[in-house]
């Protein structure tokens, strides 16, 4: 396996396709590392979280990341992953 440079893409991804409320979702600013083996089919599986600032959440980012998809590459790769949450000011619906 051949280690892969971190995806700054999925911290975005992080809150835009969580979908869930606030107090569901990792606050502004958490950030996480995690170890994943990014599959020939283009999914994530094998993820250990090595750092979290808010590990209360752990198990959510876990399930976030086993729900992304990738381009499908010809081999398995170890990828480490860099997550920072950030959450964008939302106004009300009308």
């Amino acid at each position: 396996m051949r280690a892969r440079r971190a995806c700054p893409c999925l911290a975005a991804l992080l809150v835009c396709a969580c979908g869930r409320g606030p107090e569901g979702a990792p606050p502004s600013g958490a950030t996480y590392e995690a170890w994943c083996t990014k599959t020939v089919a283009g999914t994530l599986r094998n993820c250990v979280l090595l750092r979290a600032s808010a590990p209360e959440f752990d198990d959510f980012v876990l399930d976030f990341l086993s729900e992304r998809t990738f381009k499908p590459e010809p081999v398995e790769v170890s990828t480490f992953l860099h997550l920072t949450v950030s959450r964008g000011e939302q106004s009300p619906a009308p």
